[in-house]
């Protein structure tokens, strides 16, 4: 396996897992990582206002998050529309010669949009807001992430070796579907319930 080099505070050389800087520093993964922190270093910079002005409207968002007095089923809905044209998108350019290039956009732009929703949230209700964020992408955003990562492997990661046939499609069909709505359920059902106990636990 193939070693990397770095050197420590005391500037002693060190070896990384040519694997592990792989999987954490290197295609979509880098992209994320490298968008996520560029989004936080530029938004601090210039765009340190808005981001205020951004972070009110978290603020009455997560203030009206209460899992008892939601419309659970009318979000439900909304979410599948608005998270469904995503999802096409994604779908349809898989079956495109960019594939790759998008797939990738979709990593740095998520990462910029992380980067920037974790300085509104940071900035609204200080170190608070960092396992707000947390709390409030979880569980829903580790389905999606896996959809993702399906994605990826259909149209990209399997394309050398897979057979197509009706009954794979209908298979990764089934598949993407059960993730999707695994993860708006998910969304809509237990993380406003869990916003509500790390509210109160944190007194916002």
């Amino acid at each position: 396996m193939k070693n990397y080099t770095y050197y420590d505070a005391y500037h002693r050389p060190r070896k990384v897992p040519g694997y592990f800087f792989q999987k954490c520093f290197g295609g979509k993964s880098g992209i994320f990582l490298v968008s996520f922190f560029i989004a936080i270093i530029l938004g601090k910079i210039f765009l340190w206002d808005e981001i205020g002005k951004y972070g009110s409207y978290n603020v009455k968002s997560i203030g009206k998050v209460n899992a008892g007095t939601m419309d659970i089923w009318g979000l439900f809905g909304y979410l599948v529309l608005q998270r469904g044209e995503l999802l096409g998108v994604l779908i349809l350019a898989g079956f495109t010669r960019l594939k790759k290039a998008v797939y990738y956009l979709c990593s740095g732009a998520v990462g910029c949009f992380m980067g920037i929703l974790m300085l509104s949230f940071f900035r609204s209700f200080g170190w608070k807001g960092i396992p707000l964020l947390v709390v409030s992408l979880i569980p829903q955003w580790v389905i999606y992430v896996m959809l993702f990562e399906f994605l990826w492997w259909i149209f990209v990661g399997s394309e050398k070796e897979r057979k197509l046939s009706r009954g794979w499609a209908v298979l990764c069909g089934i598949g993407v579907a059960c993730l999707f709505l695994c993860g708006i359920y998910l969304e809509c059902f237990v993380n406003p319930l869990l916003i509500g106990y790390t509210k109160s636990f944190l007194s916002i």
